[in-house]
């Protein structure tokens, strides 16, 4: 089995996220590092070779094998709050399972099983997801879901990356109903648009500007908030993911939002 844990203070955490995945088949251990803040985390992972024998290709010996690998990075402690709703949110962005100290393998489909690595990798696809802290602060930690997926035959793979950002002192997942006020899809869409149109970077990047929306996908840096669209949302595959860093005005903003975003009360 495969354990990293890590224990330091939040603002130096992410600098020590790296950890690579586990060699195939099998789990590494790592030893406990201590520090003096208050988070710790434990790396989980696995990797094995699927076999596919009902793909829809080509392929002379009928078979497709994929490189199926995990990882994710969850937290064991964060002070004194009980996590058991960030870790299950979390299961749920990297769509995986820890049960038994152990990340467990996803179900696979009818017609597919585990095997060895082949001799030739000539039909090799692969299907990856990577779970890691990528900012972390004293009020905030914000987790980046990394995920492939090629499969022989194909053009091209498909990669996005989603995010999920938690707030410390209230023991929350930030959202952005609990970070605006009422209705604000649309003054929200609207801004995004007009700052898409006057950015040559973005503008050059998407299919129509007029059909920019406000995604499910964000997290917290920089007290913006930063929309993320996926390869195809908003613009052609060569674009990759597209990040659009928004500031809300403050009359926009809840209680919570101006703490999230770290802007003063200004008296609202």
């Amino acid at each position: 089995m495969t354990e990293i844990q890590m224990k330091m203070k939040p603002k130096i955490l992410a600098a020590a996220m790296l950890v690579s995945l586990a060699a195939a088949g099998g789990n590494c251990n790592a030893a406990e590092t201590e520090g003096s803040g208050d988070i710790t985390l434990r790396s989980y992972s696995y990797t094995r070779i699927c076999e596919d024998k009902s793909n829809d290709f080509d392929i002379p010996n009928g078979s497709q094998y994929t490189l199926d690998a995990r990882r994710i990075m969850m937290p064991v402690s964060i002070g004194g709050n009980d996590i058991t709703a960030l870790r299950a949110a979390l299961e749920e962005l990297g769509g995986v399972k820890i049960e038994d100290g152990k990340c467990v393998p996803q179900i696979l489909p009818e017609g597919t099983h585990p095997t060895s690595l082949p001799t030739s990798t000539k039909y090799m696809g692969s299907s990856s997801v990577d779970v890691t802290v990528c900012q972390a602060s004293e009020n905030l930690v914000v987790w980046r879901n990394e995920f492939y997926a090629y499969f022989a035959g194909a053009a091209h793979g498909m990669n996005g990356k989603r995010y999920l950002t938690y707030y410390v002192p209230e023991n929350t997942i930030v959202t952005l109903d609990k970070v605006f006020v009422g209705e604000y899809a649309d003054r929200v869409a609207s801004d995004l648009r007009r700052i898409v149109a006057n950015t040559d970077e973005y503008r050059n990047m998407v299919f129509d500007v007029n059909a920019i929306y406000v995604p499910e996908d964000f997290y917290v840096k920089d007290r913006a908030l930063v929309f993320v669209y996926q390869p195809y949302d908003i613009g052609p595959y060569a674009a990759g993911v597209i990040e659009l860093p928004y500031y809300p005005d403050v009359d926009m903003l809840t209680p919570f939002g101006r703490k999230v975003l770290s802007v003063p009360n200004y008296g609202y």
